[in-house]
């Protein structure tokens, strides 16, 4: 059951979007610059080159999570951005030149810099509950008030062992079921950031986890007692089997239910694995079309982390247009696109409109926009609209085929007293219709 738990969160990537009642989004990026972050492991960009250290590779995932959530997503981060370290005993804000006495609210385009160039690793060990709770309450606090949306990214290979606050520091828990040994430090900082601070239940917490199972069974054995690193190291090897089932909660687990509870996304990239590519729906490490589509499909559907890409609890244009503006990127090799873009499409009084081989695709009020005595053909094309699909006003004809058509509010609307005909063949047609309309099938039509 356990094994189920942090499965079922893991996600590609995330970036938030606002609704229009929110005034700003701030973003909190927290990246572990102890020890074990210097461990080499491929580099998924180079797979053939040198290695890097874990700590490389979590600054380019949190540079490209501030990079994507500011110019992918229309609404961007307007509050800013705090960057942090941690190590030894505490955190270490930075600005954009160095270290900082004191946080610092920086653009994004600042952030994704000194995230890059500018934070460094050292050798020392890790206060992993103390910055979490303490980068939790910064998010908590930024931004301005009840209109902002908050957001704490945390980079980390895991580990607990230098943490001294009141707060969330103490022995490991006891178990490995949540909710954990009341006085553990899994438990306290569990509580600090879901239920202790009022304020602190608008961050999302989003925590990507940079591991191998030997490192982390070897923690659990230092828990136990094991008289050094290299004897935890060694114990985990011959008794991985014995040490994941019992003892405190491994990272994994701890990072994917404190995700949970903050209504985050919780993210695992093991040492030989691949990052995930953020927008990747069907995890071909490309983003393609076949990925918008998938997510085109979702309207409306259940506000999982694989299609809420923005996290706002529901899926829909917003999370199209992220996957949208990251077409082509990733590790992998994107599948050709079968269409060419159009702009929102016009059918004036007696017209004959063709849309062949067409992604037309907006937010707006609606994609197709049509007057009385208008005929429509559409053929080998993708519609998708942020609000109707089509708008008819008076006799509409409508013939589809080998095309998906998709309305999040609706794939069809038109003015009273209007008559629209769809003849279809072989097309997916997703969403509500809020007017009445003539169907004739050729067979092979699918409606969601």
């Amino acid at each position: 059951m356990r094994a189920l738990l942090y499965k079922s969160v893991i996600a590609a990537g995330l970036i938030v979007t606002a609704s229009t009642a929110e005034a700003d989004r701030t973003m909190v990026v927290v990246v572990d610059a102890t020890g074990s972050m210097e461990t080499l492991r491929n580099d998924p960009d180079n797979p053939t080159g040198p290695q890097i250290q874990r700590f490389e590779l979590a600054r380019r995932l949190a540079a490209r999570r501030v990079n994507d959530a500011a110019t992918v997503d229309p609404l961007g981060l307007a509050g800013g951005v705090q960057v942090f370290t941690f190590s030894g005993s505490s955190m270490t804000p930075w600005d954009a030149t160095g270290p900082a006495a004191a946080p610092v609210v920086l653009t994004p385009g600042q952030a994704r810099s000194t995230i890059l160039n500018n934070i460094a690793v050292t050798p020392f060990s890790t206060p992993l509950a103390d910055s979490i709770c303490s980068a939790a309450t910064f998010a908590g606090t930024s931004g301005t008030g009840a209109t902002t949306v908050r957001f704490l990214e945390v980079f980390s290979d895991g580990g607990e062992n230098s943490s001294s606050g009141v707060d969330c520091s103490g022995p490991y828990a006891a178990t490995p079921d949540f909710p954990w040994t009341p006085g553990s430090w899994e438990r306290k900082t569990y509580d600090f950031v879901t239920t202790t601070v009022p304020s602190l239940s608008t961050v999302r917490g989003n925590f990507t986890l940079l591991f191998d199972d030997v490192t982390t069974l070897a923690r659990k054995a230092a828990s136990a007692g094991a008289a050094s690193d290299v004897a935890a190291t060694e114990t985990a090897k011959s008794n991985v089997r014995a040490l994941a089932a019992d003892g405190p909660p491994t990272d994994n687990e701890f990072f994917a239910q404190l995700a949970v509870g903050t209504n985050g996304v919780f993210t695992e990239i093991a040492d030989l694995a691949q990052p995930p590519v953020t927008a990747d729906i069907d995890g071909t490490f490309a983003v393609d079309r076949n990925d918008a589509i998938k997510v085109a499909r979702n309207f409306g559907g259940p506000a999982s982390a694989t299609f809420d890409l923005n996290q706002d609890g529901k899926v829909g244009y917003g999370d199209y247009a992220i996957v949208k503006g990251l077409l082509g990127t990733g590790t992998g090799t994107p599948a050709p696109d079968p269409y060419t873009t159009s702009n929102v499409l016009t059918c004036r009084f007696g017209q004959h409109l063709v849309i062949d081989g067409k992604a037309v695709e907006d937010a707006g009020p609606t994609v197709i926009d049509a007057d009385n005595l208008c005929v429509i053909t559409i053929k080998n094309s993708l519609i998708v609209s942020g609000n109707f699909a089509i708008k008819a006003r008076g006799l509409l004809t409508v013939t589809v085929d080998d095309s998906i058509i998709v309305g999040e509010n609706s794939w069809l609307t038109a003015a009273p007293l209007s008559l629209v005909i769809v003849n279809a063949k072989n097309t997916v047609f997703h969403g509500k219709t809020s007017t009445p309309y003539v169907y004739v099938s050729r067979g092979g039509n699918t409606f969601e």
